[in-house]
């Protein structure tokens, strides 16, 4: 088992699918149902995605995102902040705050890439059993490239 509580981790995976809304869904699913998470908060949502129009910048309930996250034809970017706990007024911080202070986060970069950022060495050895990384790297937080 990966030990990762005292660094955190940046996993980058190809997605095949190019981050079409049900590869972001079957993607997401394990990660939600392993820690529990019941928020998420959106940001840089960009991309065909009806099923969540006008949703950036908004904390949701998982219910509800994950009943409309796969209702896309593709994702261009977005972050997806994961909560177990609602978090308080996040809305208007900057996105290493955001990281640091989520469970987990979800980062889709350029219509192909799943960018994930978290602690739990967990989650990091359900996903190596899951996917083939590009790249994983350990360090701080503010060391990690974060793309834009």
């Amino acid at each position: 088992m990966n030990k990762v509580s005292d660094k955190w981790f940046q996993l980058v995976i190809r997605d095949q699918n190019l981050l079409s809304g049900s590869s972001v869904l079957r993607f997401l699913e394990p990660i939600v149902a392993m820690l529990n998470i019941r928020y998420v908060l959106l940001k840089d949502l960009m991309g065909a995605t009806p099923g969540l129009l006008g949703a950036d910048g908004t904390l949701m309930t998982i219910d509800t995102f994950m009943k409309r996250v796969g209702i896309a034809a593709q994702y261009d970017w977005a972050f997806f902040y994961l909560y177990v706990f609602e978090p308080g007024d996040v809305a208007d911080d900057e996105d290493l705050a955001l990281i640091g202070g989520a469970d987990l986060t979800v980062r889709l970069v350029d219509g192909a890439y799943f960018y994930v950022y978290g602690k739990s060495g967990a989650v990091l050895d359900e996903l190596q059993k899951i996917h083939s990384f590009s790249e994983c790297v350990l360090g701080s937080l503010d060391e990690f490239d974060v793309p834009y």
